[in-house]
């Protein structure tokens, strides 16, 4: 008995990798830490990331207001072919539940105010609660916006009763690309749109 010990003390770094090496996802550890803590983070889709800051990053690149937030059925980004040539990609964002139902026209005035801000030009066609944008990046391509206050239904949501119109708390981002010098962003409205 007094043998092996002496042996196994005279040749502790020599022997096979795993008879005194711990192994954590399949990974050796050869410096004896032995235990490992792997701490997943805690998620709550109403927490946003640095990532999620942005609205339709990469083609708006608006910054989120810290009173909506990409839930319910805001959370998908959509995009289409137009008729008439180019494509679109939408999305909305939703008033954050905890948030009074005063806060939405708020919030569409806000978004509306930061689109000029970044170089948009509203148009005179626009209404109080649907306003259309243009912006050129001078590229030779000139992107249309259209920003709406939803306040009688939802996107991607079930319908819902008349008596919940607090419920519908969306204000839609619909961006329009028609000419071929907009080719450039179809990738990027296929990324956002496959992403779950």
């Amino acid at each position: 008995m007094f043998k092996a010990l002496l042996l196994s003390s005279l040749f502790h770094g020599f022997t096979p990798t795993g008879s005194h090496h711990a192994r954590y996802e399949a990974r050796l550890d050869s410096i004896g830490i032995e235990q490992v803590f792997l701490l997943r983070p805690f998620y709550d889709e109403n927490v946003f990331t640095v990532e999620d800051d942005l609205i339709l990053a990469g083609i708006l690149d608006l910054k989120r207001l810290p009173e909506t937030g990409p839930i319910d059925g805001c959370k998908k980004i959509n995009k289409g072919l137009i008729s008439s040539g180019g494509f679109m990609v939408f999305t909305c964002e939703k008033l954050l539940p905890h948030q009074p139902i005063s806060k939405h026209k708020k919030a569409f005035k806000r978004y509306s105010s930061a689109l000029l801000k970044d170089g948009w030009r509203r148009l005179p066609e626009s209404t109080e609660g649907d306003r259309t944008f243009v912006r050129s990046d001078g590229l030779g391509c000139e992107a249309n916006l259209n920003l709406r206050l939803w306040k009688d239904r939802s996107m991607n949501e079930p319908a819902r009763p008349a008596t919940q119109r607090n419920a519908h708390r969306q204000i839609v981002f619909m961006a329009k690309f028609y000419d071929e010098a907009c080719e450039r962003y179809y990738p990027i409205a296929e990324a956002l749109a496959s992403e779950e």
